[in-house]
């Protein structure tokens, strides 16, 4: 189910593990979405969906439901089960699980009115009553448990028929829109990473922006940004106040993130650190790769060490390349 066609797949432990790790992504994801229901919950359907009334996010996950419903239909009608299971994968958990899930917990517990509580859990439902549809060719076991703790009283989910969800590819643009949004959240969320903010520790950030559009789409995304990247607050502003310690990177759509580092971050220490740290590598980095080189290394040694040794020159240039990038972020450092 991994492998294309006419492929073979070796047995591989950490092929077992993935599947275990999904697997428990996929219970615990669906035991949360359930337990949030209130008692005599009704979900609305698809077709009842009150779309004008819906935050960008809400859009983005019904449309890349209709995107994988798509694709992992039209794989298994051609008998690609690998690329189908892949698709099935890709939705469940990066998109629906890491994002849409952990947004939806600003309403869920928040203090929205009943109305659009309603609304996103029906959709949360909806979801995941598709979702087990669509993984329950390639994970039938806990995809039918799940199922019979979601509707004990229906009959088997083999016998189900899958929702017709077409109708929101026309949720494209706001689809777009959200991509913008997460694109944004992932730079304040690398910023955090690289200059090792603890998760616990709320930040101040600043976001530049060239346009009126992404002003707007940036502010009415402000509670997600600001839960998602765990932020005290977020400036959103064409030309904002800079703080005189920060952190800097640019997205790919051209937003500007700034990150307040006074009190957090002792910045010639970190600089310090990073360049040494980046020279310790290129020196480890050299040896390998002197090492792979060398053609009677590659002809002589066993295929496990040479394996090895690959491995270990991935691992560093990835690191050196993450450390370079995390020296860039203060390249504003003592500019006013």
């Amino acid at each position: 189910m991994i492998s294309p066609r006419g492929s073979d797949i070796f047995f591989s432990e950490e092929s077992l593990n993935a599947g275990r790790t999904f697997a428990n992504k996929v219970w615990n994801a669906s035991k949360l979405i359930i337990s949030n229901m209130d008692d005599g919950f009704t979900p609305i359907s698809f077709e009842e969906i009150p779309v004008r009334k819906l935050r960008v996010s809400d859009k983005w996950i019904l449309f890349r439901l209709a995107v994988a419903d798509r694709e992992i239909n039209e794989h298994l009608r051609f008998f690609r089960f690998n690329d189908a299971a892949i698709a099935a994968h890709r939705f469940i958990w990066h998109e629906f699980c890491d994002w849409y899930l952990e947004i939806t917990k600003l309403t869920v517990y928040g203090q929205d009115n009943d109305d659009s509580k309603r609304i996103v859990q029906s959709i949360l439902y909806r979801i995941l009553e598709q979702a087990l549809k669509l993984l329950h060719p390639f994970m039938p076991f806990i995809t039918e448990e799940i199922w019979s703790n979601f509707h004990p009283d229906n009959d088997s989910i083999m016998l189900q028929s899958l929702a017709d969800v077409e109708v929101f590819l026309e949720l494209k643009d706001d689809a777009d829109a959200m991509e913008i949004v997460k694109r944004t959240i992932t730079a304040i969320r690398t910023i955090r990473s690289e200059t090792r903010i603890p998760p616990s520790h709320k930040i101040n950030a600043m976001a530049g922006v060239k346009s009126e559009m992404l002003q707007n789409l940036l502010e009415s995304s402000r509670d997600e940004i600001i839960y998602l990247g765990r932020l005290n607050e977020i400036m959103i502003s064409a030309a904002p106040e800079l703080p005189e310690i920060r952190a800097t990177t640019v997205t790919e759509d051209g937003i500007d993130i700034y990150i307040d580092l006074e009190g957090i971050v002792d910045v010639p220490t970190e600089i310090d650190r990073l360049k040494k740290e980046i020279d310790k590598t290129i020196l480890e980095l050299k040896k390998v790769s002197q090492k792979l080189s060398n053609k009677n290394f590659i002809e002589k040694a066993p295929d496990d060490v040479v394996e090895k040794s690959r491995r270990i020159h991935r691992e560093l240039t990835e690191k050196q390349q993450k450390l370079k990038s995390a020296l860039r972020l203060f390249s504003g450092y003592g500019e006013s």
